[in-house]
């Protein structure tokens, strides 16, 4: 077996005391600092992060990261109240609605080890901006229908925080979650087959009208271009 890779989320407090580095990131490249790892928001046990290539023009696309290691947020019961802060924090700094979603890994105790598809293991939550009211799960059940060929549960009356109802349902298996307002998708994928970035490469191209790869961001010098663009305009509007 070849060596594990480092995981990126586990180590930002090492990226944050040389933000500058690596030279060859494409942030740094355009004279910027990592501000993907630097948060915009924290509390004990969650890290808000900008998305390196966010979905929303404006830069409203955030991660929730926890700081302790796991595959998904339906693992960790405890920090529901916390995610449920959080998530309002960021409505109210920004203004506008959050849509909420993950791509949550399997629990080892039921055979899972890291998931084979998605690109970061360490748990997160997607918090993207609708601005303009777009019907995100509508938009997302005709994707996972007719592209994606994913079955789901609809879901109905959630609240702020979704954990509560991750933790209900999670049986150890990887999922996808997805909300907007009280309405969201739930889908089960016991085989792990479910492929990374879903939920970048359909709502950036539902918000953006392009499907945008952040894997592809060295390569292409207007997706780096478009990163710091988009991340810069988050933090300039950002007052926490």
């Amino acid at each position: 077996m070849g060596e594990k890779k480092p995981c990126s989320f586990c180590d930002i407090p090492r990226i944050q005391k040389n933000p500058y580095a690596p030279a060859k990131h494409p942030l740094v490249e355009l004279g910027l600092p990592r501000l993907d790892m630097m948060p915009i928001l924290q509390t004990d046990n969650l890290m808000v992060l900008s998305d390196i290539l966010p979905a929303e023009p404006d830069g409203l696309h955030f991660l929730v990261v926890p700081r302790v290691h796991r595959q998904a947020f339906a693992q960790a019961p405890e920090l529901k109240h916390e995610l449920g802060y959080v998530i309002a924090r960021v409505e109210e700094e920004f203004g506008t609605p959050m849509i909420r979603g993950e791509h949550g890994g399997g629990s080892p105790g039921e055979g899972y080890g890291e998931s084979k598809n998605q690109s970061i293991y360490h748990q997160h939550m997607h918090l993207v901006g609708n601005p303009h009211g777009l019907d995100v799960v509508g938009f997302m059940k005709d994707v996972l229908t007719s592209k994606e060929k994913i079955g789901y549960k609809l879901l109905h009356g959630l609240d702020g925080t979704p954990t509560p109802l991750l933790t209900d349902r999670y049986n150890g298996h990887p999922y996808l979650f997805i909300q907007q307002g009280s309405e969201g998708i739930w889908a089960e994928d016991p085989g792990d087959t479910f492929p990374s970035q879903i939920l970048q490469r359909n709502l950036s191209n539902l918000l953006s009208g392009a499907s945008l790869n952040w894997k592809n961001i060295p390569q292409q010098p207007d997706l780096a271009r478009l990163s710091a663009q988009r991340i810069v305009k988050t933090f300039d509007r950002c007052k926490i």
